[in-house]
């Protein structure tokens, strides 16, 4: 039996208990009664049988008894498995839900024959989160933004943030971008209500300095940019990521997110408020160039606005937060934040180094979150191995400087092409390193998300979505980027006989295995293989395009001619849209089929 996160304390007992017809649940209030159900649904899946919720114990029955201990701290529970009776004892609803968590765990892979335990469990780091890009390719239907919430509850997370760039309807812009399948204010306030009675913390983000792409080259905003705009140029992957930052010495910038962070941040019941101003690549290269070389560089202009937009978040009631790559060079002028202020430190590498955050600790930043990523931008599988290294790695240095959370980011560079369910591991990983900061090897971890997260008694679907997320010659971000004609500085390899024909048994091998998942998981189990099969297409189809500019290497020997591997890009591309309006709204599908179409367009030259 596995329990993730790793509890602090489990003692094993000898024998083991049933759960029988007859068997009750005991609430003991209406926030334990919300507990009970949890425990009563997971109790039908894993054994048929509905235990009933009561109010009183009948004698001689076997009860699941929630009791109320006032002495114990936050989010501490203690789980124990009696032949008499399980109690399920904590001193608030947040230690009843990871309490009921446990147990559900337990179930999952127990059934109806429980083992005598008791488990002892309080979280090492106080938050810890996750940050959803809903903004920048998929705008998730509601409900799954629901079924996210249950996953990050499931596994301890409490705090959740929805990365905005222009993906809110907001009444401040009059409808601007409505065209954008947006969230709107119910959608925020229904999913803010289904977070907090899960004990997770709906966090409002938005885009406020840089990464205003989409706002800053309409019409009614173009002025507000501090690079030229030309509102004739089609749009562009790239240039959504690598411009559009606002011109700082206009007034009408600060006006106008005024209003916006003002709007927003009234919708949710959060304290906190992230303004994000991160990547502002632009900043003092355009209108402001010369009042950079005023007052002394861009460094002035960048902290100025920052404390301009930290004040806004204060007037709002809210407690700020920002990115604090920029802030990161230069870390001795945080002390002009206001001293609350939440700084969001960043670092994606699989071997990530603590120098920077070194240097932000030194200069008295006091309240720090440690922000390691899923690894799913840009590929259309996550890359677990680059996952786990890099949250590991963070994790650790979150200890190390006294963090007060971790919060592991999914964003969705160029379209968040992968499937957003394939980045439930890396959540995991972070769920288990920030909870219990006791860093478990990667096969173990990955075997235990099979048992648990996929029902998977081989321990292997792990195993397999790791061998199918290894096979990519080329990045989705490096697709785009060919078509655009823009310039992309990570090495392109060349044709890799070997990864080929491991990628195509990786492939049959997981269709041998899709038989062993749980039946409940198999959907998403089968998403793996579409993805490596469109990824299979995709290598095939770089390669071919390339190799029309030079000759065929050797060793290289097409299984299709190019005119089959166009087709069946294409009728690949329809299973994908399936999958996409499974979770996500319509958003930005189309702008995924003009990549898709436009290589298999190349390939029929």
């Amino acid at each position: 039996m596995v329990i993730l996160p790793k509890p602090k304390e489990t003692l094993y007992g000898i024998g083991e208990v049933q759960i029988r017809r007859g068997c009750m649940i005991l609430p003991v209030d209406d926030e334990t009664r919300f507990c009970a159900e949890l425990l009563q649904e997971e109790f039908y899946h894993a054994t048929g049988m509905r235990v009933e919720i009561a109010e009183k114990k009948e004698a001689d029955t076997m009860a699941v008894v929630y009791c109320k201990e006032s002495g114990m701290r936050g989010e501490q529970y203690r789980l124990c498995i009696a032949k008499e009776q399980i109690e399920l004892c904590a001193g608030s609803k947040a230690g009843f839900l990871y309490a009921t968590q446990t147990m559900r765990q337990i179930v999952r892979q127990c059934g109806a024959t429980l083992p005598i335990v008791t488990i002892t469990d309080e979280p090492d780091i106080s938050v810890r989160g996750v940050y959803h890009d809903v903004t920048r390719g998929r705008v998730p239907t509601l409900a799954y933004l629901k079924k996210l919430a249950d996953t990050c509850a499931f596994y301890k997370i409490n705090q959740l943030q929805l990365y905005v760039e222009h993906t809110y309807l907001f009444r401040t812009l009059g409808g601007l971008f409505s065209d954008r399948d947006p969230l709107t204010a119910e959608d925020i306030r229904s999913f803010d209500v289904y977070c907090k009675e899960r004990n997770i913390e709906l966090v409002p983000s938005l885009s406020s300095f840089g990464h205003l792409y989409e706002l800053l080259r309409t019409k009614q905003y173009a002025h507000l940019c501090e690079l030229s705009v030309d509102l004739d140029e089609p749009f562009s992957f790239y240039d959504r990521m690598a411009h559009h930052t606002l011109d700082v010495s206009n007034p009408e910038s600060e006006m106008l997110m005024r209003n916006l962070i003002g709007e927003y941040a009234a919708l949710f019941i959060s304290d906190k408020f992230n303004i994000c101003a991160d990547e502002t690549f632009d900043l003092g290269k355009g209108k402001n160039k010369v009042l950079a070389e005023g007052v002394g560089g861009t460094t002035a202009l960048y902290m100025d606005f920052l404390g301009k937009l930290c004040r806004i978040v204060k007037e709002s009631g809210k407690t700020p937060m920002f990115w604090g790559d920029i802030l990161q060079e230069f870390p001795e002028k945080s002390s002009l934040l206001p001293e609350d202020t939440i700084c969001l430190y960043w670092n994606y590498e699989p071997d990530a180094k603590d120098d920077k955050l070194k240097g932000l600790v030194t200069h008295g930043i006091k309240n720090l979150y440690v922000c390691p990523g899923v690894h799913g931008w840009n590929h259309l599988i996550n890359r677990y191995d680059h996952a786990y290294a890099n949250i590991a790695k963070m994790c650790e240095f979150a200890k190390k400087y006294h963090a007060q959370g971790v919060l592991v980011t999914d964003w969705g560079d160029y379209g968040h092409i992968n499937h957003p369910e394939f980045s439930v591991a890396g959540f995991i990983y972070a769920a288990a390193f920030s909870w219990n900061t006791e860093i478990l090897p990667k096969d173990v971890v990955d075997d235990q998300i099979s048992a648990i997260e996929f029902g998977d008694r081989s321990g292997r679907v792990m195993e397999s979505v790791n061998a199918l997320s290894m096979g990519e010659d080329i990045t989705w971000g490096q697709l785009v980027c060919k078509k655009e004609q823009r310039p992309w500085d990570q090495f392109v390899p060349e044709e890799d006989i070997e990864r080929r024909y491991c990628l195509r048994a990786a492939i049959q091998d997981g269709y041998r295995l899709l038989g062993s998942v749980a039946e409940s998981q198999r959907e998403r189990y089968a998403a793996y293989l579409l993805a490596a099969e469109g990824q299979e297409l995709l290598n095939c189809a770089w390669h071919m395009i390339n190799h029309k500019e030079r000759p065929v290497p050797e060793n290289v020997q097409w299984s299709y001619e190019a005119a089959t591997i166009s087709k069946k890009l294409r009728l690949w591309y329809r299973d994908y849209q399936k999958l996409w309006r499974s979770v996500s709204r319509e958003s930005e599908l189309a702008r995924i089929g003009e990549v898709i179409f436009w290589y298999a367009d190349q390939l029929e030259q």
